[in-house]
């Protein structure tokens, strides 16, 4: 089949429904066997820090089982395609987007829809490059996650379970090997009681990508090619029947090799190009080549232990205890402590072509001790509430990041900060039962946000480059003291959020909510130190952004129907975000800068559904309407490539010389298709024969996901659009009744689109010269084998 990229959005009619590769996390009991009618399993979710049925949650949340994600061969986060939510790569940093509305590329972001393991806040987005490992769900929950979740959740949280120890012994094996890019993947756990009071639960996986599915045609390598591992060790202890404690130790690293990325919409008059090999269009091949012994290697830029110039590692070591104590009258006391350690390292080179005309360089650390204590009352009571405390600290080294563009005359710019962090939290909700079907609740959150840093930037600039007599490392380039500067910075910022939440059940398997909420994340130290545009006394100020902060309505309906046959969740929202976090391209130093968009609005509406339509067959229906935009934004930069136009919009800054600017105001936020969704259908029947001394059972899903276009960047550069497309997933195996094993056969886009995850401008390979994009993986053929025992 020839592979394509759409060019046209997906029609309307298409979209009843949303990016989803396993639905709802529903599936049938095990009454389709017993001539019962069947119903849907129910799904459990702690979208409110406690264990609750996803139908009596007021919180839009999607949940995705692990075992659903293993079923598919699933074992990234950027492979998770889910309504209204996008996690993928994007230049140096990955993007996290809820309903349009996340934070960009910079290197310090933390992060508008941040990652959460098993409760605890992992802030960088560099965190979704880690694999899967042993997985029970992953809950996106959506709109601001203040008081449960706060520590920034304000366009939502995805919050990561990580299956727990069994009572009986278990054990099990799953392998899986992709054909198109021989791809394998190996996990396995091991868990069950030591003693009557403690359980114990091995889990590890290992993932290697020899292939990738970009071919480079200057080297004559398949790019990129991955490898990744990950191993936890976790314990739950009873020593009593009120007292439970769990504690588990984790590591982690996956490494990329080369990249997806290459050139696309070219300016074919540009002489740096090399139109011999490079053809200038988004399909399955790059044009990219390095010289190790060239550009670059006068700064020891390339680590000669790493195999492959274009790397990046992501490492992670991570310890959390956990302690529930039944207190008198039902009451629940709770504690997590939390501590990780995470490194990041990306060597690139960000011209994407032959002509080596830039490298960069990104290293940085990330460390954090999180402590939550929390008050519960019995959830049966007529008063019910919920009160804690959450303190922690951190810090993040992102310096150096490191440019090298020749095309700015050989300018070194390399800048970052040294960050120390601290927050402290106050939280609680009361609800009061006014009668047995209605709720009211009220809750809030206080928050208070210390950080810290030494800024420093260094800029070295000659003509040519490398000039005679330069040191061999950064660290003596710094000391040659050409333009090199620091500055110590430091803010505080506080907020009481609050929020209200009225539920009613009318009837059994039927809650009605209306929410608002309030939501904040704190400002920040940008990374890209700089003195342009800022007064020598000034600079602290200028490189700092302020908080955000959202009003947040939501509206939704969570039905029963058919007697557990079927469910049908509805929201509406509408969220009112205020000094909204963007990076945007500072073409005068190279790097990414924050700022703050004035105002932004996300709104719509979001509908799931699920029906156990016969014995053997389930299917799942979402959609997602969203209409998100910034409401007031002047003063955006322009974009490039070729250069925006006064009649296009970027027009003079009044009083501030040689600067132009555009309006941004009513156009689309990143990443917010207006409509998207998908339908999936699993089927499962027994078979008329036996194998290995046992009953057979045929299982086969097919999921058709679709979107209309979007723009991955915020500038509205007209060649970041993503087209609309749609994407099919399918998966048949047949396997023991009672689940012992399986043998399946897995299709991931079988479409075999061309689609960009990011595209951005191409700045580092010279003026006018083209766009870039980060190529999304092509179709995937898999066998799979599992095995369980338990």
């Amino acid at each position: 089949m020839a592979r394509t990229l759409l060019r046209r959005s997906a029609p309307m009619s298409m979209v009843f429904s949303a990016f989803l590769v396993v639905g709802t996390g529903t599936q049938l009991s095990a009454a389709e066997d017993s001539g019962v009618s069947p119903t849907l399993d129910e799904v459990i979710v702690t979208a409110q820090k406690r264990e609750e049925r996803l139908q009596d949650v007021p919180i839009t949340v999607t949940a995705v089982s692990g075992d659903t994600l293993a079923d598919f061969g699933v074992a990234r986060f950027e492979d998770v395609k889910l309504p209204a939510v996008r996690i993928g790569q994007g230049g140096f940093t990955d993007s996290l987007f809820i309903r349009g509305i996340g934070s960009g590329n910079n290197q310090g972001f933390e992060q508008s829809a941040p990652i959460f393991i098993d409760g605890a806040w992992y802030g960088s987005s560099r965190s979704a490059r880690l694999g899967f490992l042993d997985l029970d769900r992953i809950e996106v929950l959506k709109g601001p996650q203040t008081t449960y979740f706060g520590k920034n959740a304000i366009a939502g949280a995805i919050s990561v379970v990580s299956k727990r120890p069994t009572d009986a012994f278990a054990a099990g094996v799953d392998a899986t090997y992709e054909i198109e890019n021989r791809e394998k993947i190996l996990s396995g756990f091991l868990s069950g009681p030591v003693s009557d009071t403690l359980r114990v639960r091995l889990a590890g996986q290992w993932r290697d990508l020899d292939k990738g599915w970009v071919r480079n045609v200057a080297t004559g390598t398949n790019d990129p090619r991955q490898e990744a591992w990950g191993a936890r060790l976790s314990v739950e202890w009873n020593p009593s029947d009120d007292v439970e404690v769990y504690a588990k130790y984790e590591q982690a690293r996956t490494r990329q090799f080369g990249r997806e990325s290459q050139l696309f919409a070219c300016n074919r008059t540009s002489p740096i190009i090399n139109f011999a090999i490079e053809d200038c269009v988004l399909n399955d091949t790059r044009a990219v080549q390095f010289n190790r012994a060239g550009f670059g290697a006068v700064l020891n830029l390339w680590d000669p232990a790493r195999p492959y110039p274009e790397t990046s590692e992501v490492e992670l070591s991570a310890a959390q205890m956990g302690i529930t104590i039944g207190l008198t009258g039902d009451h629940t006391l709770s504690a997590l402590i939390n501590y990780f350690d995470q490194d990041a390292f990306q060597a690139t080179l960000p011209a994407h072509q032959t002509a080596v005309r830039s490298a960069a360089l990104l290293k940085d650390s990330q460390r954090g001790f999180s402590q939550e204590l929390r008050i519960e009352s019995p959830q049966d009571s007529r008063l019910v509430w919920t009160v804690g405390v959450y303190r922690d600290e951190g810090s993040l080294n992102s310096f150096p990041t490191l440019g090298l563009p020749v095309v700015l005359q050989g300018r070194v710019n390399s800048a970052g900060v040294d960050q120390e962090d601290e927050t402290l939290s106050a939280f609680g909700e009361l609800g009061f039962k006014v009668s047995d079907a209605f709720t009211a609740k009220v809750g809030g959150r206080w928050s208070e946000t210390k950080k810290s840093g030494l800024g420093q930037r260094f800029t070295y600039q000659a003509t040519p480059f490398p000039p005679a007599g330069v040191p061999a490392t950064l660290t003596l380039l710094q000391g040659a003291n050409n333009g090199t500067f620091s500055v110590q910075m430091a803010r505080k910022d506080s907020s009481f959020d609050p929020s209200v939440t009225l539920e009613w059940r009318p009837a059994e398997d039927t809650l009605l909510f209306a929410s608002w909420r309030q939501g904040f994340k704190a400002g920040g130290l940008d990374h890209n130190v700089s003195v342009f545009g800022a007064r020598v006394t000034d600079i602290a100020a200028a490189n700092q952004f302020a908080p955000e902060e959202v009003d947040y309505a939501e509206l939704g309906a969570k039905l029963g129907l058919l007697d557990g046959r079927a469910t049908l969740n509805i929201s509406a929202f509408r969220g009112d975000y205020k000094n909204l976090q963007v990076a945007v391209y500072d073409v005068v130093t190279a790097l990414f800068r924050t700022t703050n968009a004035a105002e932004a609005r996300s709104q719509g509406v979001e509908i799931e559904a699920a029906l156990a339509a016969t014995d053997s067959l389930t299917l799942n229906l979402n959609a997602s309407y969203l209409d998100s935009k910034y409401v007031d934004f002047r003063g955006a930069a322009c974009y490039s490539n070729p250069p925006q136009t006064a009649a296009q919009g970027c027009l003079p800054v009044p009083g501030v010389p040689n600067t132009t600017a555009q309006d941004r105001s009513g156009q689309p936020t990143q990443f917010s298709p207006e409509w998207s969704g998908s339908v999936s259908a699993r089927y499962r029947s027994a078979l008329p024969f036996e194998l290995f001394g046992g009953g057979v059972r045929f299982t086969g899903q097919v999921d058709w996901l679709l979107t209309e276009s979007y723009f991955t960047d915020n500038f509205g550069d007209p060649d970041t659009r993503v087209a609309g497309h749609g994407r099919l997933d399918a998966r048949f195996g047949i396997g023991a009744d009672d689940g012992r094993w399986e043998a399946a056969i897995i299709g991931r886009n079988l479409t075999d689109r061309y689609v960009p995850v990011w595209i951005g401008n191409q700045v580092a390979g010279g003026p006018n010269s083209s766009h870039f994009g980060i190529l999304d993986r092509t179709r995937q053929v898999a066998l799979q084998f599992k095995y369980r025992h338990d």
